[in-house]
């Protein structure tokens, strides 16, 4: 393979662990210094993130050297000390930048998490950012249509060498699919992942008041937004919420995040409207496809635009939308049997492992 993956940043996130998955050991330059993937908690991470990758510079020129062959170098995101040295050394060996832009900084830090105020002179900054980051790659890799157009009207520029390439979900090795169902009165309502505000956690917990004990809600994580959550169950007497914590996604272990998704009867994605959550789908709307279960998530401009029939869609931030879909869903198998076999079509054609890397290898083959 001409392509070698070089990144210093966290490659076990749900997005960067589909390419590091995909290269072979000598085929990528990996160091995971920037711990979880979550550019607003272990702050400490942006400290040592720099300096451990200064130390690595000598490390990092050696494999430029060893590595004499390689015609392009992928880039995962954030990325940003990556692309400036190789953006540094490509006069003299003469390789290709690809980065994956998965979002903008602007976008996650000023818009969706909110840790830096518009208008002020740090807002600037992560703009200008933004730009050096479209502008040094040769090319540009979105996950998703919608977020290559925001980005491109955001920062007025627009890179005629991109691809969009949505992220795959697949089982591990030895694990094999069962069918099951709620196995008393309660029918099961599971949401799992990272407990941020911006996935509508408030909207489900209301939206569990309003349904009651006849269905059983499981939230699965944790989070920034775990206390908030745990703290709201605890006060307002949710009976019918269960929190588990972090579960692994083990199936080895007894207690693992596929037992729990296999038994739901009805998934949850995210219920914000925030920006960054109209121009992506979600993970866990994925992982709840490829386990073939009926999904409730937020009417959004990726999922009007491209799963308006393999989802059931509801109103942003609306207990009430939530509720109705809820109830609706558990009582019309006909309509989750249709919602099902679309979501597989829809699965087959833009989230299988396959599929990610003929598109990802005929891209880099590309001039």
């Amino acid at each position: 393979m001409d392509s070698h993956l070089f990144t210093y940043t966290n490659y076990t996130t749900e997005r960067n662990s589909n390419f590091y998955n995909i290269f072979s050991i000598k085929n990528k330059t990996c160091f995971n210094l920037m711990g979880k993937n979550k550019l607003n908690s272990k702050s400490i991470s942006f400290f040592i993130y720099p300096l451990f990758f200064v130390a690595l510079i000598p490390y990092s020129i050696f494999k430029l050297i060893s590595n004499m062959k390689v015609k392009t170098y992928i880039v995962l995101f954030p990325g940003i000390l990556e692309i400036l040295l190789l953006k540094i050394f490509q006069p003299i060996f003469g390789y290709s930048i690809v980065y994956d832009m998965f979002t903008s900084f602007h976008l996650t830090l000023v818009e969706d998490r909110q840790l830096v105020k518009r208008g002020r002179f740090l807002e600037k900054i992560i703009v200008t950012l933004d730009k050096l980051f479209f502008t040094l790659p040769d090319k540009l890799i979105f996950e998703t249509l919608e977020m290559k157009n925001y980005v491109e009207t955001f920062l007025d520029k627009s890179k005629t060498n991109n691809l969009i390439l949505t992220s795959y979900r697949e089982f591990p090795d030895g694990f094999e699919l069962t069918k099951s169902a709620s196995v008393n009165n309660h029918k099961t309502v599971t949401f799992w992942g990272s407990f941020e505000r911006m996935h509508g956690l408030d909207t489900i917990l209301d939206s569990a008041i309003i349904l009651g004990d006849a269905y059983q809600f499981i939230l699965i994580g944790d989070g920034s937004y775990y206390e908030n959550v745990k703290k709201r169950v605890s006060i307002e007497h949710i009976t019918n919420v269960e929190l588990t914590g972090y579960v692994a996604n083990d199936f080895t272990k007894k207690n693992n995040l596929y037992k729990y998704i296999v038994n739901a009867d009805i998934c949850l994605g995210t219920f914000s409207n925030t920006k960054k959550n109209n121009l992506v789908i979600p993970g866990k709307v994925v992982e709840a496809l490829l386990f073939e279960k009926p999904v409730i998530t937020a009417d959004t401009i990726y999922m009007r635009n491209n799963c308006n029939d393999s989802v059931y869609l509801v109103e942003p931030d609306s207990p009430q939308e939530l509720s109705k879909a809820i109830e609706i869903l558990a009582n019309d198998r006909p309509q989750i049997e249709s919602i099902i076999t679309n979501s597989q079509k829809y699965y087959e054609l833009n989230h299988t492992k396959d599929y990610f890397y003929k598109n990802l290898i005929k891209f880099l083959e590309l001039n």
